[in-house]
């Protein structure tokens, strides 16, 4: 079934490479854009995407030259795998091999914040977000908040960034709502009314020298 050897490994090691760097492990990006953060600006991260784009192309192509019979069913089926893949490995290596806060996980689609001013001096942010702690010993970590939109008017998560960061625990093997509040001041704002309500809201949690970043 293999008519080229040399070609079938080097396909496979591209294929390997490309599910390496597409884990969204440690933070909620890849592993590569993960290591182009560490390099450049994020301007620059979406050469990530042409990048691994081509190395999974490759890696296909080389399959099927490879292949004296089955190709296209085996193109078709290594592009499933590779498509379930990540995620389940990511999953795996959290529930039984890390630790502190590579073993928390943040469900960024569940977790809001509701922003209302109370008077011309103060608003009051509230902020529920959800974690799940898949080790066995409570991990305390801080909370900062991001923002990407780019205005002159600050908004909530803009304000809610500067107050932080802010101290939370997760128990053992438990899922919970971390629920933050907190009064702003206000008063160096030109509008004194402001009320809003954000979902999937971008963190970045830290213990000590560590970082992970849930960022859409």
């Amino acid at each position: 079934m293999i008519k080229n050897r040399r070609l079938f490994t080097l396909s496979l090691f591209l294929l390997a490479l490309y599910i390496v760097l597409i884990l969204p492990y440690p933070n909620s990006y890849s592993l590569g854009e993960t290591i182009i953060r560490n390099w450049y600006t994020p301007a620059n991260t979406y050469y990530v995407t042409n990048v691994l784009f081509l190395l999974v192309l490759l890696g296909l192509i080389l399959l099927g030259i490879s292949l004296k019979k089955f190709r296209y069913r085996l193109i078709i089926l290594t592009t499933i795998i590779i498509a379930n893949i990540p995620p389940t490995v990511t999953d795996f290596v959290q529930k039984h091999f890390s630790s502190g806060i590579y073993a928390i996980s943040y469900d960024q689609q569940l977790s809001q914040c509701h922003f209302q001013t109370k008077n011309k001096h103060t608003m009051q942010a509230q902020c529920q977000l959800i974690f799940e702690n898949h080790s066995n010993d409570t991990v305390p970590f801080t909370i900062q908040f991001y923002n990407h939109e780019i205005s002159d008017y600050p908004n909530g998560l803009t304000l809610l960034k500067e107050a932080g960061p802010f101290d939370v625990m997760v128990k053992g093997k438990q899922r919970t709502n971390i629920k933050i509040e907190k009064d702003i001041d206000i008063t160096h704002l030109k509008n004194d009314s402001f009320s809003q309500a954000i979902s999937s809201i971008d963190i970045r949690i830290k213990a000590g020298s560590r970082t992970r970043d849930f960022i859409n």
